[in-house]
């Protein structure tokens, strides 16, 4: 296993039981504490090799709720690195 800092940043309208840290197919969002308009760092743990680390959360634009969502990818070498989309859905 490998041990690295995650922060996040929660926007001003996230709604906090939206938020979901899924690796590889298991919810860990009980180690986060998101609140609107702060940061956050957590430990992720994840196995060598592999692992894909999906985050998710839900916000209020002016006329809808949107969704936004990220990808932290760990290739073969162990590094990370992140993918996200080039905007985000809500502040």
């Amino acid at each position: 296993m490998t041990t690295f800092p995650l922060t996040i940043y929660y926007g001003p309208t996230v709604h906090i039981t939206s938020f979901r840290a899924v690796p590889d197919g298991v919810d860990i969002a009980a180690q986060f504490s998101p609140a609107p308009g702060t940061k956050q760092t957590v430990r992720i743990q994840l196995p060598w090799g592999r692992s894909v680390l999906q985050l998710t959360a839900k916000g209020e634009q002016p006329s809808r709720t949107a969704t936004d969502s990220g990808l932290l990818l760990t290739p073969h070498s162990g590094r990370h690195m992140l993918c996200a989309p080039p905007s985000p859905s809500f502040s």
